[in-house]
């Protein structure tokens, strides 16, 4: 499974890295930068532009560079892959209320959605966060395979620190359909025509994005595609795109 880091993502870490002016609660001033805060403590670790390092309550900040530090830390922990993993697993149901059969063929069906668990490994909460995804499938119909994209977007509630979220996407369905080999087959003018005994539909993945909007109004984003090569062979699209029943 691969997860990917979009660009946006990649700029924002960078952009913590940089120094800045920060404020005190006095109006004092001190060029510098965040390395690290511990969010049960309430201490950062604080780099000086002269590289000296030092630790302090986070309250000696003014309340702008403290939610600048609170910023930091969520987007800090959400763009790290051990602190905030995503992962997702396929489910199959056979779904018989949307199969047939008759004397000249049997039409089963299966619908498929994921299950997508989100882990929050870090000692903050995370929210203001938004996914949407995409599941890619095809389905044979007659001598055509058509390819079809299912997309949605799911509402994350705050996730709390060390805990997990299992979200459901909405299913798709595929369907085998096998017509009798001894049956004659024929075109509108009654000529026979040779046709496949078996038509089948496969789903290939789910290729998921899950923003992240921070109070100031900056907003980053990860990517995670399961398999990974989703990412490789298809492309990303805003509204679906209808294949067989669904």
């Amino acid at each position: 499974m691969l997860v990917i880091y979009l660009v946006t993502a990649a700029v924002g870490v960078q952009a913590v890295k940089q120094y800045r002016d920060f404020t005190d609660t006095k109006g004092r001033t001190i060029r510098g930068r965040i390395v690290a805060y511990d969010a049960k403590k309430k201490i950062v670790t604080f780099e000086r532009d002269n590289k000296r390092t030092s630790k302090v309550p986070i309250t000696i900040f003014s309340e702008t560079d403290q939610g600048y530090v609170l910023e930091w830390e969520t987007l800090k922990n959400f763009a790290t892959e051990r602190l905030f993993r995503i992962s997702a697993k396929q489910k199959k149901i056979d779904n018989e209320a949307k199969g047939s059969k008759s004397r000249s063929k049997q039409i089963e069906v299966e619908d498929t959605h994921y299950e997508i668990l989100l882990e929050n490994k870090s000692a903050s909460e995370l929210k203001g966060l938004e996914l949407e995804y995409c599941i890619y499938y095809e389905q044979e119909e007659g001598a055509a395979c058509s390819q079809g994209v299912h997309c949605g977007d799911l509402s994350i509630d705050a996730i709390n620190p060390v805990s997990k979220k299992t979200l459901q996407t909405e299913a798709v369905s595929t369907y085998t359909k096998e017509l009798n080999s001894d049956w004659r087959y024929v075109d509108d003018d009654g000529k026979p025509i040779s046709v496949d005994n078996v038509q089948r539909g496969d789903v290939h993945g789910i290729w998921i994005r899950i923003h992240l909007k921070l109070p100031s109004g900056q907003k980053e984003t990860r990517e995670f595609c399961c398999p990974e090569s989703i990412s490789n062979s298809k492309a990303w699209v805003s509204s679906s795109i209808r294949a067989g029943m669904n």
